[in-house]
């Protein structure tokens, strides 16, 4: 893979449903909220909520960051080798779920540790193989190391975009 950061949108924009993780890519966002929650995005502040740049390119500090807060995103969190930069949402729970808020609860459920599967997300962007996610996920990536994995989005409302949709134990 080719990396260009000239094709990365670092402000996602569209409905405040976020993320769509059953649904796909979570679809074209018209920029605008449309459910009475007020406008378009504002400076740092996107359909995720706030973000959190300090914490760019300081994976373990980033996660540390929205597991204590429960809110907003940090933008270019991680980094891999063959993606570039990697956004790390809050997110939510539940059956569209997504992001940290995604993994805790999927894990947890499951009687798995997702806390711990969090904190070593690090790990895994630096020594995980990218594996393509084929003709049903076009748009998706996994990255798969020893006994961890996590899906990567590379689109947000139709822009060229990477973030974590998930996570789990192999």
């Amino acid at each position: 893979m080719n990396w260009n950061e000239s094709e990365v949108d670092r402000e996602p924009k569209g409905d405040a449903d976020g993320g769509q993780f059953a649904k796909g890519d979570g679809g074209g966002g018209s920029g605008e909220v449309e459910d009475g929650e007020g406008g378009g995005d504002v400076a740092g502040v996107s359909e995720w909520g706030e973000a959190f740049p300090q914490f760019t390119g300081k994976p373990a500090e980033a996660i540390e960051h929205l597991m204590k807060e429960k809110r907003g995103y940090v933008p270019g969190a991680f980094w891999h080798e063959d993606l570039g930069p990697v956004d790390l949402p809050w997110g939510h729970g539940g059956d569209d779920g997504f992001g940290v808020a995604h993994i805790l609860e999927q894990r947890n459920y499951r009687g798995e540790d997702g806390e711990t599967l969090i904190r070593q997300l690090p790990k895994l962007f630096r020594g995980g193989q990218i594996i393509p996610g084929g003709a049903h996920s076009p748009d998706r990536v996994f990255i798969v190391h020893k006994e961890h994995g996590a899906i990567i989005s590379l689109e947000r409302r139709g822009k060229k975009t990477n973030w974590l949709l998930t996570a789990f134990y192999r």
